[in-house]
This record gives structure tokens, C-alpha cells and sequence, in this order.
């Protein structure tokens, strides 16, 4: 493995959207799962789990964006590439 010490700007780019992609896919995944196994089934709480997981570590990586990279990205640019989630986001469409 290259250790890297800077992470360039394109990297950054790289990297939000493809944790965006993968943020929509779980989600999707687990909605498929909820809409067919139910709920509570194991798989489904366990891909809520998996797309849990990724929502924090893009708040993660947008707050080291922010305290580390400031100088790479104008606000406007870093609210794009790592929007704002809320965790619960999922349990809205579920919500009897």
C-alpha cells in the first residue's frame, strides 16, 4: 500500500461520489429487503446497518473536509460532494 501524505482535490471529488453511490445503493438494497423479507428480518437489519454505517462515515468524511482541506473547496462545492444525511432518513418511508 502507497502511503499518501495530501489528498489532491480530484481525490476528494473521487471519493464523495463514490461513497454517495455506495450511500444510494445500501439504501436501495435495503429497501428492496424491507419491501420483500419485512422489516425486521436479519438481512435487512443488516443492510440498514451497512447504509448506517456509511452515512457516518461521509459526515466523517465531510467534517475532515472541512477542518483539512478547506483551502481545496469553496463551501458550495464541499455541500455538494458530501451532502448532509440525517441517519434516520431511511424510516420515513417506512413509518406506519
Amino acid at each position: 500500500m502507497q502511503k499518501i501524505s495530501m489528498v489532491s482535490h480530484d481525490d476528494w471529488v473521487k471519493m464523495g461520489a463514490g461513497l454517495n453511490t455506495s450511500c444510494n445503493a445500501a439504501l436501495n438494497l435495503y429497501t428492496m429487503l424491507a419491501n420483500s423479507l419485512g422489516r425486521f428480518h436479519s438481512d435487512t437489519k443488516k443492510s440498514l446497518t451497512v447504509y448506517s454505517k456509511l452515512v457516518c462515515l461521509k459526515a466523517d468524511m465531510r467534517n475532515l473536509a472541512k477542518e483539512n482541506a478547506s483551502n481545496l473547496f469553496e463551501q458550495k462545492e464541499l455541500d455538494s460532494l458530501f451532502p448532509d444525511a440525517d441517519t434516520r432518513e431511511w424510516d420515513k418511508h417506512f413509518k406506519n
